[in-house]
C-alpha cells in the first residue's frame, strides 16, 4: 500500500467514527506516521487543524441529520456534544441560525465534504448549499452544442456564448447590455447544459419584445434541487468550473443524495452597471437530486 493509499485509509477511519471519540493515534498508524508526524501534515495539506475539520464534517452531517427529522438533542449527543445548548452554539457559528429556525427556514448549510488525498487533495473546502423545492419553470434562449473540435472545453463554448465581442447571446436576447441607461442585463439568467448544449436563457417576460430571433424553450421540472453558490465578484469562467468539481466530486459521493437526470442549471445573478456586476454577481449551480435510493 503506498502513502496515499494509507492516508486516504487514515481518512477513511477517521469519517468512520464521527460519531465516537475520534482516535488520531490510531489513524496515524494506519497512515504508519506517528500521531504528531500525521497532524502536522493534515494541517499544511489541508490548512486546517484535526480538531477543526472534524468539527466541520461532524456539523455538516449534523445538518443532514436534522433535515431528516432527528431531534437536536440527539444529533448532539450523537456527535459528541455535552449539551443541546453548546451543539446549538456550534451550530449557529457554523450555519448561521440554530438548529431549529435553520430546520424550519429552509436556510443553506455549510457543507465540508470529507478530505481524501490524490496528487491534489479533495474536498475540506466549505461551500454553500441549499436543499430546494423548485416549481417547474419555463425558460427561453439561444444554445449551442459542446463540439470538442471548436472549443477544447466546455468552458470555452459558456465563455463563447456569453462574450459581447463573440456570440453575445446576451444582448442578442435581451438589448445592449452594455450602454448607458440600459437594465437589460439586471436579474437572474440561466444556464443549461442538457443534450450536449448549453443554453443561455432567461424567463419569457425577460426577453427583448423585438429579439427576432428564433428562442429555444426549455422547462426546468419542478422537483428538489441541491444549491450551491460561489463568493460575489467572481468570475463565471473560473468560479462555475471549479464549484462543479468540488460539487461532482467532492459533495456527491458522501453526501446521500444522488442526480436525478443530467442537467446541470446555472442561475446567475448580474447587473448591467459594469461596477455593481464586478463586486456583486454571483453564480448558483442548482443540481436535480433525490435521496439516494429512492
Amino acid at each position: 500500500m503506498d502513502m496515499i493509499e494509507r492516508l486516504n485509509s487514515a481518512m477513511a477511519r477517521i469519517e468512520e467514527t464521527l460519531e465516537e471519540s475520534v482516535d488520531w493515534n490510531a489513524a496515524a498508524k494506519t497512515a504508519c506516521l506517528d500521531t504528531a508526524g500525521f497532524k502536522r501534515l493534515f494541517c499544511y495539506m489541508t490548512g486546517m487543524t484535526p480538531a477543526e475539520y472534524v468539527r466541520r464534517r461532524r456539523l455538516t452531517r449534523a445538518a443532514d441529520d436534522l433535515r431528516a427529522g432527528e431531534s437536536v438533542i440527539d444529533t448532539a449527543i450523537k456527535y459528541g456534544w455535552s449539551s443541546a445548548d453548546a451543539f446549538s452554539r456550534a451550530f449557529r457559528r457554523w450555519h448561521g441560525l440554530a438548529p431549529d429556525p435553520w430546520r424550519k427556514s429552509g436556510a443553506a448549510a455549510i457543507v465540508c465534504p470529507p478530505v481524501s488525498f490524490a496528487l491534489t487533495v479533495k474536498g475540506g473546502k466549505s461551500m454553500t448549499m441549499t436543499l430546494v423545492n423548485l416549481p417547474e419553470t419555463t425558460i427561453c434562449g439561444l444554445s449551442a452544442p459542446f463540439d470538442e473540435t471548436l472549443y477544447p472545453t466546455r468552458e470555452a463554448l459558456r465563455h463563447a456564448l456569453w462574450a459581447d465581442t463573440c456570440e453575445d447571446v446576451p444582448g442578442r436576447i435581451c438589448g445592449a447590455w452594455n450602454e448607458k441607461g440600459s437594465a437589460a442585463m439586471d436579474g437572474v439568467w440561466y444556464g443549461l447544459w442538457r443534450g450536449g448544449r448549453y443554453l443561455i436563457a432567461r424567463e419569457e417576460d425577460r426577453l427583448r419584445p423585438d429579439t427576432g430571433e428564433p428562442v429555444e424553450r426549455q422547462i426546468i421540472s419542478a422537483g428538489l434541487f441541491a444549491v450551491f453558490a460561489t463568493e460575489r465578484g467572481a468570475r463565471a469562467w473560473e468560479a462555475l468550473p471549479a464549484l462543479l468539481h468540488q460539487i461532482l466530486d467532492c459533495w456527491l459521493p458522501s453526501s446521500g443524495y444522488e442526480r436525478r437526470g443530467e442537467d446541470i442549471l446555472e442561475r446567475l445573478h448580474l447587473w448591467t452597471d459594469r461596477d455593481r456586476r464586478r463586486a456583486e454577481r454571483y453564480y448558483e449551480i442548482c443540481l436535480p437530486v433525490r435521496r439516494r435510493g429512492e
